[in-house]
Parts: structure tokens; sequence; C-alpha cells
């Protein structure tokens, strides 16, 4: 990390050389990203997603897939502030001695955790954070790529002059992917199978020291700034080139450990590790450079393509302060450490270990503590699942609780399953909380001297079938399978198609489970697994009739009206009854036939009394069927009432006339 010095007191010295290891930071990152989905583009972007350019499409398409998640994690590791950020940026070094000897590894350690932990999500399926990790982990391999990154105070050359200027002028030309230092990048034609650890030592060693032996060394590079001094120029040019190449090959070197260690044709190659018998548990394994730690049996189980390997043992081991162990040999009588095998078919191979004099390590000895993770909510695990990874060994719910014996202050990568298989069918549990020494279902741990425990807490669900009949509506939740917390309440809705109407719920379910197959919605208590499916009926219709539709009737008269009610579509659930309005004062009507089932007829009877008004009047003739009202109108006229001929006085005044003149006749003819 970049550092500054200062002649003001003593405590603002060291407040200084505080703010400096935590607030200085690599390669540009284009500022810091809201989320994945709105990235902002720097050059730990540019030399990531160039790395992706040389990789086959089989191991980068899952990356590819993930590519804003993968770039968003080139920032975390400067990035503190964010919900899922590192800010580990005094980490970001590589140092070297004068005569060429390693003197601290920290950004190589960090690369591999971050290796790590995009393989243990890789296992477990989950590709989106395994992306988002991979990210992570080329920016502490590219860091190395700047010569301020293997300088500093506590080294023999010095702490740097120049940091943020020459990160920012590199910025300026690596700000998108088809930038204008793009053109200089080359793949160096080989995809080799390298760690991320053994990445950023040989990257630092090339910008520390100029493997070419030209002498552009980060002393060198710093004391001659100058961006119009083409030599210069040139290894900038380099270096970023060599960066992109090594991460690339790091890239695909986590691909193929991925697909061995899941591929069917794979071997599994077990490597015990014993003292008089009996297994030393926490002991790192490495095999092809990747590290893995002996469980309680004191074995490693690791996936293997056929051919050659390269298998060590971390030697010496203290489990505590008071004990260490050596490697003394292997059980083929080898005592090469690391050594070559042949790996043919599945293969078990054991390494021996003896304790040192008095228990005392050879370099003095370190500090361990122990660590336990454990589980809870369990009931009835399925024993061939595995739920939680540490340090990329499985272990299954019946190998919990499992306790570790690490170096203080060392980092391990755990990460809980975040479901859990069960024996009993159509029943899995899901990761509720963690506890301890982290509240986070994976990541990296630090191990305090106190040492601690993880607990993750699972929680029962169930399985739940929803569906709804084809063609004729659907539900909410959508069709499909789903899992549920046990014991809660899931409201589930039908939703039928114009056409239709929701009918009944059809369910298969265990015991402890209540609902009601006639409500929509419907309340389900899930004390157990269900299969619900909501059944729809063609929605009910109809139109009435009314024979004749217009009549006439005498003050006093009755008169009849058939009525013939018709289903034009579905079945009906309920009786239609009849009604009428709009009757003027003096009329009265019964309904005969009603209510009923469509279709029927029905008849209704008109009576006018004496004092009914005369004239034609509209009246209604209402179908009623739940909510749905069909009308028709039934227009009536109303009359007096015809009279007897004697009743009509102009009628008997004719009659009298009539008379008088046939009198008068008779009268005539006789005189």
């Amino acid at each position: 990390m970049k550092r500054k010095t200062c002649t003001l007191a003593l405590l603002l010295i060291l407040f200084m050389q505080f703010y400096l290891i935590v607030e200085c930071y690599a390669w540009g990152n284009g500022g810091y990203s809201s989320s994945p989905n709105t990235l902002k583009y720097g050059t730990h972007d540019w030399l990531a997603e160039h790395a992706l350019d040389w990789l086959p499409n089989d191991a980068k398409q899952w990356i590819i897939t993930n590519l804003n998640l993968y770039l968003y994690g080139t920032e975390l590791p400067d990035n503190g502030r964010a919900p899922d950020g590192i800010g580990d940026t005094g980490l970001h070094h590589i140092y070297f001695s004068m005569d060429r000897v390693l003197i601290d590894d920290v950004a190589a350690r960090r690369a591999n955790a971050t290796f790590n932990q995009a393989l243990t999500f890789m296992l477990l399926g989950d590709f989106a954070s395994a992306a988002k990790y991979a990210g992570a982990m080329t920016h502490y391999i590219a860091d190395m790529a700047v010569f301020a990154h293997v300088m500093g105070s506590s080294t023999e050359w010095g702490a740097e002059v120049h940091h943020s200027d020459y990160e920012d002028y590199v910025g300026k030309k690596t700000s998108s992917y088809n930038s204008e230092w793009s053109i200089y990048l080359s793949f160096d034609g080989e995809l080799r199978f390298i760690t991320a650890y053994d990445a950023a030592i040989e990257l630092a060693y090339d910008t520390t020291f100029d493997r070419s032996g030209r002498g552009l060394t980060c002393v060198w590079m710093d004391r001659n700034y100058d961006w119009s001094n083409p030599i210069f120029v040139g290894r900038v040019l380099e270096s970023l080139n060599l960066a992109v190449n090594y991460i690339t090959d790091v890239l695909y070197t986590l691909y193929t450990v991925y697909t061995t260690q899941t591929s069917s044709e794979a071997f599994t190659l077990t490597i015990y590790v014993y003292y008089a018998n009996t297994g030393i548990h926490g002991v790192t394994v490495r095999v092809d450079s990747i590290d893995y730690t002996t469980d309680m049996e004191g074995k490693v189980s690791v996936k293997v393509s056929p051919g050659n390997h390269t298998v060590e043992v971390t030697s010496p081991y203290s489990p505590s302060p008071d004990i260490s162990y050596i490697f003394i040999g292997w059980s083929d009588y080898s005592t090469s450490n690391p050594r070559s095998i042949v790996v043919t078919s599945n293969m078990t191979i054991a390494a021996y270990m003896q304790p040192t004099p008095s228990g005392a390590l050879p370099n003095g000895g370190r500090q361990t503590a122990t660590v336990t993770f454990a589980v809870s909510g369990l009931t009835n695990p399925s024993p061939a699942r595995s739920i939680l990874v540490v340090d990329n060994q499985f272990y299954g719910a019946d190998q919990l609780p499992v306790t570790f014996t690490w170096e203080v202050g060392s980092t391990h990568v755990y990460a809980w399953a975040e479901i859990a298989e069960s024996i009993v069918e159509d029943t899995r549990f899901r990761l509720d909380s963690v506890t301890g020494l982290s509240n986070e279902p994976l990541g990296y741990i630090t191990v305090p001297p106190e040492g601690g425990f993880i607990e993750a807490i699972y929680r029962t669900q169930y399985r739940v079938g929803i569906g709804a009949e084809t063609g004729k509506g659907t539900t909410n939740p959508p069709p499909g399978i789903y899992w549920f917390d046990a014991e809660t309440y899931l409201n589930v809705t039908a939703i039928p198609e114009p056409k239709y109407e929701f009918k009944m719920w059809k369910a298969v379910a265990t015991a402890d489970v209540t609902y009601d197959r006639y409500s929509n919605p419907t309340i389900i208590w899930l004390g157990g697994s269900i299969d619900i499916v909501a059944e729809f009926i063609e929605k009910f219709d109809y139109h009435i009739n009314l024979i004749p539709s217009s009549i006439s009737v005498y003050k006093g008269k009755s008169v009849n009206v058939s009525i013939q009610v018709e289903r034009t579509a579905g079945e009906a659930r309920w009786e239609i009854r009849l009604s009428l309005s709009g009757i003027p004062r003096g009329v009265s009507y019964r309904f005969y036939g009603e209510p009923d089932y469509p279709p029927f007829s029905a008849i209704l009877t008109i009576t006018a009394s004496r004092d009914a008004p005369t004239g034609t009047h509209i009246l209604i003739v209402k179908a009623i069927y739940s909510e749905v009202v069909k009308e028709a109108p039934l227009s009536i006229t109303i009359m007096e009432p015809e009279r007897a001929w004697y009743e009509n006085s102009w009628i008997l005044a004719a009659a009298f006339l009539i008379a008088i003149v046939v009198i008068a006749i008779v009268l005539w003819k006789k005189v």
C-alpha cells in the first residue's frame, strides 16, 4: 500500500500511518458501484474482463452468465462500505528482500483465500456468488503489477513516490473494455495450472526485480516515472499484459479443479495423516496446489482426474502450543514431501508424522485455538448430503459438531448449505440464521486467541405443489412447486379465466394440513406437505324470454305471461328466482313455477283492479342468480271493461227513437 511520511508530532505520525494502511487503493475501480447492476468501470474491471478473452468457452461461460457480479467483485477488496464489501486495503502488497527472499506474502494469501471461497460456492452450485469472489480474487493478483504495491517504508526499497498519479493515468487508458490500451494485450499461448497464491507471488517478483534482466525494477519505475519515456510505458504495458495472463491461468485452474471434483469420470484420492495409527485432525494437505484440511479421522478426500498429481502435507504442524508434529514418510515408503503420485483408480495413501522433541516446533511454536462448527434444527437429515464446507472439505449433518484446532490469526473459508435435505419425503430444511464467530452463512473467519464456535440454525420446510386446471385459470402464487416454512399460514388464490369461475380445491395433503376446499382464497396451515389444485367450471349464464312481451287487460280482469328461463353456458349452482318491478297501483301479480334451476318455465299472472289506471305501462321482469340479474321489459295496457248494450245511453236513445218511428208508421197505415 502506498505510504507517506511526515515530520509532525509522534501522535500524528502514528495516526497517518494507520490512515494510509486503511485508505490506500490499488488500480482504479472507476468509483464504487451502488449495485452489480450499476457498474462503474475501472482498471480492475478491464484486467478481469480481458482475462476471459483467452479462456475456452466452457471455462468462462459461468462467469459470462454472471459477468456483472464478477466485475462488481473486483472492487470489493477496496470497498469496505458495501454490504458485501471486504475493504482489506492494508493487505494488498507482497514484499521481497534485496536478496530476493519473500518476506511478506499477505496479498498472495488473500488471493488464495478468495480462490477457495469461489471454489466453495461452485461446489455448492452457487455460481453467482462464485463469480463475485472470483472477481475479488483477480484484484489481489492484479495489484501485484503495480510497482507501488511491492514497495513500502518497511522494505529495503523504501516508500514509493508515485502511486495514485500512476494509477489515475492508467485508469484513463483502461476506462472501458475497448479502451485505448486493449490492443496491447496478447495471450502468451499457454493455459497454466497455477494457484492464485503462486500467481500473485510470481507477478510480484517480476514487478520487483524484472525477470528479463533489463533492470526495469520497481525502484527504476518509481525513479524514472515519465509517460513520455517509451521504455517506461513499454514496461507498464508489459506488466498489465502479464497480470491479465496470470488471471487467465488462475481462472482456468479454478474451473479445472471444479470440473475435476464434480466429474463422474474422476477418481477419489483419499489421504490419511497418522501418528501411531491415529488420525491427526486439522492438518493442511495440499493436492495440486489446493489446500484441504483433515477431518476428525485425519482424512482428506479429493476428486481428481486420472494421471499425475502432486501431494504435500504441511510440516511442521502444531495443533496446540505444547504439541507439534513433523512429517516422516508415506505408507508406500516414499519420504518426499511434496511428492508425485499417479492415479488410475480410486486411491488411498497415508502420511505419517511424529511429535518433535518435547513437542517444540522448530520455528519456535505458534499459538492455536479451537473453533467448533455445530448445527441445530435438523430432524432426520439426509446423511448422503453435505451441509458444511470448511477449507474445501465437506461435512454431513451426522459429522457435526466438528472441532478444528487452528493457528491463532489464520484465516479459513466456510460455507453452510442454504438447503439441507431430509430422509422424510417432501421435507427439507432452510438455513435460518448463523450465530457465534460469524453471523454470515458463508465467508471466512480469522481465528481469535480464545477460539469460539459457529452454529447454523435450520428451519423445517414442507413441499407445496400448487396447480390449476389447464386453460381454465391460474393461481396466486402461480402453479409450481414451492417450499414454505413449517407451521405457518399460506394464502392461495384461484384466478379463473373470463369464461370460468372457481369451483373448489382438490388436494392431497398430510394429516396435519388444514384448508377450506370451497373458500377462495383458501388459507392453508402447513403442518406438512400438500398438493393442491384449483378446479374451475364454465361460468354460468342464461337469458329470459317473455311470451308475449306485450299484453292488454281490462280493469277487474287478469292476464297470464309465460316466462322462459334458458341456460346459455355453464351449470347453475343455485336456483333462479323472479321478481317484477314498475308495478302501477291497483295492479297485483303472482309467479307460478319459480324459483327453479334452468331451463324452466314460469307463469306470471297480472290482475288489474277497477282502480288501476288506464293506459300503457312498462313493467320489468327480473331473473336473479346470485349477483347476476337479467331483465326483460313487459308492456301492459290497462283498459276500461266493456258494458252491456243496455248500459249505454246512446243505444237506449237510439232504440227509443226507432220505437217511435215504428209506432208512427203503424198508425199512419191505419189511417
